[in-house]
């Protein structure tokens, strides 16, 4: 087999008391999120209410670093095996939450795991960093997009609370395994522990025990890149731990991946190896990282090869795996993709080049387009990466409608579906 050549950036009721069995888990060494699996057949239908949004004061409270407590949640483990941590802005005026999966690439076997400690270990793939930065007060928190506390820039969140997981994990947020004690060197792939589940796991049942969210009627599960990944695998599973009644949605930023050939450039044209570096990177990390995708998906996968498609998030949008409402943010010939794809669309391309990335966004379009039909989507034909957290989502406009607008329409009306995705300039596909 081939290797890959390149890895895929990308993942209750009431206030008192929460019973035991409504909790993410039965304790804190039981299993990472597990929902019930349901197979593809299963019925997608939106039944949420729409919501007259009324707004409170922005949120004032600091942010504060969490760090989780490996004696309560032992696998909650970042790769090095310091603790998972997440941040958290509270507002205890509000029942409104938005939960944000941070993005930052993965590393997937013994080489690029080496690489990635090599160059940054300490910010991608350990706590020390935050902790230490949190301790001298030099931690710089998020503060624009749908972090803003300013409502005009922020319409939707600025009142709300807010929890962003801190990514440490190298895995999208999917992966379930330990690292070997006997693996003591850095580039042995099994030095590492892949544990995003887990830390997902562990921050949503600090949030149920320790903070207000038993109590929440609105809960946007988002994230960005890599974290973007993480909510596709996830979201599901942690809908079906959430408070009864409470309003569940998730916002996928940039991490709409999907099977594509890579650029050949001896060609100027798609690679025509089969299978594709994005089947392979998916099939080596999966065993790596242990762990899964969507949980309806693997229910109703029969062959390898089905597995895979359950790590890829264009194939579970269209194919009825995904059962809550999601709101797809998603450039559409984003530079980070197509960069692992081989096209560096920063730079001055030639008509190899420029035709790849056209046909790469057609085929964006062309698979947001027939996403399952509770899905909603917002697809500018540019090449930023990951919108919604930053100025970005002020000035990304599609017909008249401004990013930071159609996610506060999605939040209000996440049953009547828009598709908002940017027809090409002319001359292109």
């Amino acid at each position: 087999m081939r290797q890959p050549l390149l890895a895929f950036a990308f993942l209750l009721v009431g206030c008192g008391d929460v019973p035991p069995d409504n909790l993410l888990s039965s304790g804190p060494s039981s299993e990472a999120l597990e929902a019930e699996p349901q197979g593809a057949e299963a019925t997608l239908s939106c039944t949420l209410p729409d919501r007259p949004v009324t707004h409170g004061p922005s949120t004032s409270e600091a942010w504060e670093l969490v760090e989780l407590s490996t004696a309560t949640y032992p696998k909650a483990l970042c790769n090095d095996g310091t603790p998972g941590t997440y941040m958290i802005h509270r507002n205890t005026t509000s029942t409104k939450w938005l939960i944000w999966l941070e993005g930052g690439g993965n590393c997937y076997d013994s080489a690029t795991c080496a690489q990635r400690w090599n160059s940054s270990g300490n910010k991608l793939m350990s706590s020390k960093q935050l902790t230490t930065r949190f301790a001298q007060g030099t931690l710089e928190f998020p503060s624009r997009g749908v972090f803003s506390v300013d409502p005009n820039e922020n319409p939707t969140f600025h009142d709300a609370n807010v929890v962003r997981l801190n990514y440490c994990s190298s895995d999208v947020w999917s992966g379930d395994r330990a690292a070997d004690p006997a693996a003591a060197d850095v580039t042995d792939v099994k030095h590492w522990h892949f544990r995003g589940r887990a830390i997902i796991q562990a921050v949503f049942r600090e949030l149920m025990l320790h903070e207000n969210l038993p109590a929440a009627t609105d809960i946007v599960y988002a994230g960005g890149s890599a974290g973007a990944g993480g909510v596709h695998f996830t979201v599901d599973d942690v809908q079906a731990q959430m408070p009864a009644g409470a309003r569940f949605m998730g916002m996928p930023d940039a991490g709409f991946r999907f099977d594509h050939p890579s650029y050949d450039p001896n060609t100027g044209l798609e690679s025509t190896a089969v299978p594709t570096d994005q089947r392979i990177f998916i099939e080596v990390a999966a065993g790596n990282w242990g762990g899964r995708g969507d949980a309806s998906c693997h229910a109703a996968a029969t062959t390898s090869d089905e597995h895979t498609s359950c790590r890829e998030p264009g194939w579970l949008t269209t194919h009825g795996h995904i059962r809550t409402p999601l709101l797809i943010i998603q450039n559409q010939y984003d530079h980070n993709p197509l960069g692992h794809l081989g096209v560096d669309v920063d730079s001055n391309m030639d008509a190899g080049e420029t035709g790849y990335t056209e046909r790469y966004a057609a085929r964006t379009r062309e698979l947001l387009a027939s996403t399952d039909s509770l899905h909603s989507c917002f697809a500018d034909y540019d090449s930023q990466h990951v919108t919604s957290h930053g100025p970005a989502a002020g000035t990304s406009t599609i017909d008249g409608t401004v990013l930071r607008d159609a996610i506060d329409a999605f939040y209000r009306r996440p049953c009547t579906p828009e598709r908002r995705i940017e027809a090409p300039p002319p001359g292109a596909p």
